[in-house]
């Protein structure tokens, strides 16, 4: 049940704050990453982004336990996230952010289950 309750908490964060779908503002901001490892191994995290064209095609690894965080990756908007963790699986899910001062896209996994959802707040 642990996976349903990390899927809910990034849900609801995906809603808090965020503007209609398809609505632009002028103070869109940057999208970043944030990746965390919930297990005790390293592990190769691919990780697609697009749009009409591809944006991000690229792979990090992220140590045991900890959370890797990229600022500013792409512009705010609507994209697909496709991403697949070594040995866990592979999860895809449509995104959209835009008009909050902190937008990032969050990756969750265990050894069991991937998890991906945004945050989308103002500070």
């Amino acid at each position: 049940m642990h996976r349903r309750s990390v899927l809910g908490t990034v849900t609801l964060l995906s809603l808090a704050g965020c503007s209609s779908p398809g609505q632009k503002t002028d103070e869109q901001k940057e999208v970043g990453i944030w990746i965390q490892n919930n297990t005790q191994q390293e592990r190769r995290v691919h990780v697609e982004i697009t749009n009409e064209d591809e944006v991000l095609n690229t792979s990090y690894v992220v140590e045991p336990a900890s959370t890797l965080k990229k600022d500013g990756i792409l512009d705010a908007g609507t994209y697909t996230v496709a991403v697949s963790v070594t040995d866990v699986e592979t999860v895809s899910t449509e995104w959209t952010m835009s008009g909050c001062e902190e937008n990032n896209i969050e990756v969750l996994f265990d050894a069991d289950s991937v998890d991906v959802g945004a945050t989308c707040h103002d500070d």
